[in-house]
């Protein structure tokens, strides 16, 4: 498993990086847009957020909701499912797909049309690949290890992949 950057003229790998963050200012730039604004009293949110809190959650200092810590998490995965349910049902969401993040205020949408046109820059860390080939600009992005849930920038056969492998590897060997 590769534990750090490996690179080159050839190639640049990359390790998957739980701890990666934004480097172009594009995070930076959604949570000022979120400063300061709040789901309206009558929303789905809203109205999932009180009956949690009479039911015992805590608002933590992120504005995030804690469960009750004496309950099982099985406990409170049932108490929030069943509150769910029942404001799924009153606006006829769907349920159990997006019913933690149905919005009915329009709060959600307004930030949608505001983040549709704003994307990373190419040089952003969280938009790196874990693996590009120089010479193509050929990318693999992968899930935490190399190859588990990845999908490529160019579809190539496998003699292709071979070959660059191949070129990886010389040019690497020749360092």
């Amino acid at each position: 498993m590769v534990k750090e950057d490996m690179k080159n003229d050839t190639f640049k790998l990359m390790p998957y990086d739980w701890d990666s963050e934004c480097t172009c200012g594009l995070e930076d730039m959604i949570d000022k847009w979120w400063e300061g604004k709040v789901h309206k009293d009558n929303c789905y949110q809203k109205l999932i957020e009180k009956d949690l809190i009479e039911k015992g959650w805590k608002i933590n200092r992120y504005g995030h909701l804690d469960s009750p810590k004496e309950l099982d998490y099985k406990i409170c995965d049932k108490i929030e499912n069943k509150i769910r349910k029942k404001y799924c049902k009153m606006f006829n969401l769907s349920f159990p797909n997006g019913c933690a993040v149905h919005c009915t205020c329009g709060l959600d949408e307004s930030f949608e049309e505001w983040v549709k046109d704003k994307e990373h820059k190419n040089n952003c860390r969280l938009i790196q690949p874990n693996f590009l080939y120089k010479p193509t600009g050929f990318q693999i992005m992968c899930y935490k290890y190399f190859l588990r849930d990845s999908y490529m920038n160019q579809n190539i056969n496998l003699d292709e992949f071979k070959e660059i492998l191949k070129n990886c590897v010389e040019s690497y060997k020749n360092e």
